[in-house]
């Protein structure tokens, strides 16, 4: 299928009348118009490149039962190959499951996603290999180097907590990635994955830290929910934060930031 996405047009395949073919083409050219509308709203980070091989693919895999799956894994790549983050590709994805059958993606198809991404785009020694986010390891070494750098005195470590709740896997990620990209905004430094699913955050001097850590507790905006209405999605809530302890034998807290 060909599509014409031009800005100045209306990107829809023209499909003669009066067959099945015919219709079951306006619902394909439907349902990648309106996707694409959603992305667009959504705030796609490169409304020009959208369109991909894999995207067309994956709107046709919902008229062939079972192909989805391998058509997310080729959509996966296009989206890792231009460098699209993971997180702006995750809600793609459930914008397209959203507009096609009201609910997000399965956590099969994201774990195929996922998995198809890390094969083109192979994630780094020290980052989470599921949310692409720096590890409690990395942390760890930071604050060690940090603290040797001040004569022993470690740094500030902000952990934050969202509130997601008890949902599958692909559901609790999305909005994961969106929490750390809001604190990592406030603080002005990489976000971590601690061991026990919490963020952390190395914070400036405490004379700021106060106003930051109330800013980092909001919840920070979906652009999914907001384009389809928060029923369609799981609800962002504010999240608990709090000082880390970053000393010899760190927090009691099991998957806490412990620093030898």
């Amino acid at each position: 299928m060909t599509a014409n996405l031009a800005p100045s047009a209306t990107p829809y395949t023209v499909v003669p009348t009066g067959s099945a073919a015919a219709s079951a083409g306006r619902h394909l050219a439907w349902l990648l118009a309106e996707w694409r509308r959603r992305s667009i709203a959504c705030g796609w980070p490169q409304p020009e490149e959208w369109l991909t091989p894999g995207a067309e693919a994956a709107v046709a895999a919902f008229f062939r039962p079972g192909r989805i799956r391998a058509a997310c894994h080729d959509l996966a790549r296009d989206r890792a190959e231009a460098g699209v983050p993971l997180a702006a590709a995750l809600s793609d994805l459930d914008l397209l499951f959203l507009t096609a059958v009201g609910r997000g993606a399965s956590d099969s198809v994201v774990a195929a996603y996922v998995a198809a991404r890390h094969a083109h785009l192979p994630v780094a020694e020290g980052f989470d290999p599921l949310t692409e986010l720096p590890s409690g390891a990395a942390l760890r070494a930071d604050v060690l180097r940090r603290r040797s750098a001040a004569g022993g005195e470690p740094p500030t470590v902000v952990a934050i907590e969202p509130q997601i709740g008890a949902y599958p896997t692909h559901e609790r990620l999305r909005p994961t990635l969106l929490v750390a990209a809001h604190v990592e905004e406030i603080f002005g430094a990489p976000v971590h994955l601690l061991d026990d699913g919490r963020l952390a955050v190395v914070a400036p001097p405490r004379g700021t830290l106060g106003p930051l850590m109330a800013l980092a507790g909001l919840a920070p905006r979906d652009p999914v929910a907001a384009v389809t209405g928060s029923a369609a999605v799981p609800a962002l809530r504010p999240s608990v934060v709090g000082v880390e302890p970053a000393v010899a034998g760190g927090s009691t807290r099991r998957g806490g930031l412990r620093v030898a």
